[in-house]
């Protein structure tokens, strides 16, 4: 195993895949969840949303399974930008991940 804190002795292609890793690490804000709309009631007798389903309240709400059980959780209209961008960050990340790991699957099968 070779410990080093240089990237130097990685590929080109791996050390560019560890570098962009890296930058979306450092940012603030890392979001493993699913960004859906949901549309209810309120449950208020007079209100537009008791007459008709076509009417009825639309907000956002990130979901996540937690301990095996799924959790929502809704979003203010303000916050909406800034967990899709949580989210985003998060799915960049995994994907950069896969492709390490699949890097490291041909070097191993190599070795073998």
């Amino acid at each position: 195993m070779i410990r080093t804190k240089h990237r130097s002795h990685l590929g080109p292609q791996e050390r560019e895949l560890v570098s962009q890793l890296y930058g979306l690490i450092g940012k603030s804000g890392i979001l493993r969840a699913s960004f859906v709309r949901m549309r209810r009631r309120c449950g208020k007798d007079y209100c537009r949303c008791a007459r008709s389903k076509r009417n009825w309240h639309s907000s956002w709400y990130v979901i996540q399974r937690h301990k095996g059980r799924p959790r929502m959780k809704s979003v203010a209209h303000d916050r909406e930008s800034l967990a899709r961008e949580w989210i985003l960050r998060y799915q960049k990340i995994k994907t950069l991940l896969d492709r390490v790991s699949s890097i490291h699957w041909e070097k191993l099968a190599k070795t073998v």
